[in-house]
């Protein structure tokens, strides 16, 4: 039954394995235990063989997008994790800071000098000794607190790069093993220790338990409400996610679609590149952004940060489909920007200003006839006889029934 909850559960495929081991070695009937269990074998092989089906095996060279402690030494990457042992067992005991996604640097590498690393370290390392000594003497208790630590190891990236340095959703299945681990130890202790029935001590914790379960539920539920509220609620939990901060300016981005009012609209774009500016401070390779901050940028009219933007998305993400929609949109951006600039200063006749601006708008939309109409009458006004006829011919190859082309070549 283990094998297959942990199969089902993420990448912990094998975590029951090491209390059955335990206890198969401490038995003399361990060939009728394994023959026995079979079945569930079967079922986590089953299971392994979907999960490879359906899941892409993580790229390394991703950096930190895919192992959180790319950047750490050995020293502090395995202080780190024995730290995120210690979190992960303070949400179960109590689940008070609930976050979507735990971001490169919201959990800062540590080394064996903090004190939170070293409590944490010694905790779990005598709760593995008690919980091995009771799966020798054939205790339940110590084969579910083994359950629960062996899946946290596995999801502690120290085999497995999972991605986030730690996430709630690691603890659904470990977290069952913990719970009945410590309900079925503390049962065994008060009956020893007492001679009572437990019942109504557990009784009495869980009326005290369920109203603040319930009131965390209500609360997290309003939370997650939508992409937007969950976002902004978590960036005051993790400020110094990465991901958190990019996430937050990306659902900038996409919520201005609901937006009508320029001026709001604007305000929204500069507030989702702060987020953008913030997430790049902490992780400049998070290839995700770059395509939404590119477009902030876009509609902000700031078209060199624009076009920087999308030219990292191409680095970091070479083969997304969208590159050839952000060129085209960045071509007609800059085509306009162009052509508002020659209709301002059509009248100051600074004619090589002119030709300059005209010729920079056909390198973004290629043969557009009222573009070259408009270039070949500059170069009339500036006495460029032989230039204008050549954008006036342009004209007519790309529009032969061109009314002004026409009327205008036969100048000539």
């Amino acid at each position: 039954f283990t094998l297959a909850l942990f199969a089902k559960e993420s990448s912990a495929l094998f975590a029951g394995l090491i209390p059955l081991l335990i206890y198969c070695f401490s038995n003399k009937t361990m060939v009728q235990v394994v023959v026995n269990s079979w079945p569930f074998f079967l079922l986590t092989l089953l299971f392994v063989l979907i999960r490879i089906s359906i899941s892409a095996v993580p790229d390394n060279s991703e950096g930190i997008t895919f192992d959180p402690y790319y950047f750490a030494s050995g020293q502090e990457k395995i202080a780190t994790i024995a730290l995120v042992f210690g979190k992960y067992f303070l949400l179960m005991v109590y689940p008070a800071t609930l976050i979507f996604d735990y971001g490169y640097n919201h959990i800062p590498y540590v080394g064996f000098s903090d004190a939170k690393v070293l409590l944490s370290l010694v905790f779990h390392l005598f709760l593995a000794f008690i919980s091995i000594r009771m799966c020798i003497k054939r205790q339940i208790a110590g084969f579910l607190l083994l359950t629960y630590l062996a899946g946290v190891l596995l999801m502690s990236n120290l085999f497995l790069k999972l991605g986030p340095i730690m996430a709630e959703r690691f603890l659904f299945t470990p977290g069952f093993f913990l719970i009945a681990g410590l309900i079925t130890g503390i049962a065994s202790l008060i009956q020893r220790v007492t001679s009572r029935n437990p019942n109504q001590l557990f009784g009495v914790l869980l009326l005290v338990c369920i109203p603040f379960a319930y009131s965390k539920v209500l609360a997290r539920n309003a939370e997650w409400k939508n992409n937007a509220t969950l976002y902004q609620a978590d960036l005051h939990k993790a400020p110094n996610s990465f991901r958190v901060l990019a996430f937050n300016g990306m659902e900038k981005v996409s919520s201005v679609a609901n937006l009508t009012d320029t001026t709001i609209s604007n305000h929204v774009y500069q507030e989702a590149i702060r987020y953008f500016n913030r997430a790049f401070r902490i992780y400049p390779d998070y290839k995700n952004m770059y395509k939404e901050w590119g477009y902030a940028y876009l509609k902000l009219g700031q078209l060199d940060s624009a076009e920087w933007a999308w030219a990292r998305f191409k680095i970091l993400n070479p083969s997304s489909q969208y590159h050839q929609i952000n060129d085209k949109l960045l071509s007609e951006a800059k085509f306009s920007h162009c052509m508002e600039e020659y209709n301002a200063h059509y009248r100051d006749k600074n004619y090589a200003y002119l030709i300059g601006l005209l010729s920079r708008a056909l390198q973004y939309k290629k043969e557009d006839v009222a573009t070259l109409v408009n270039l070949g009458k500059v170069y009339y006004l500036n006495h460029q006889v032989d230039s204008a006829k050549a954008c006036w011919s342009r004209a007519l190859q790309s529009d032969s029934t061109n009314a002004e082309a026409r009327s205008l070549i036969r100048l000539f």
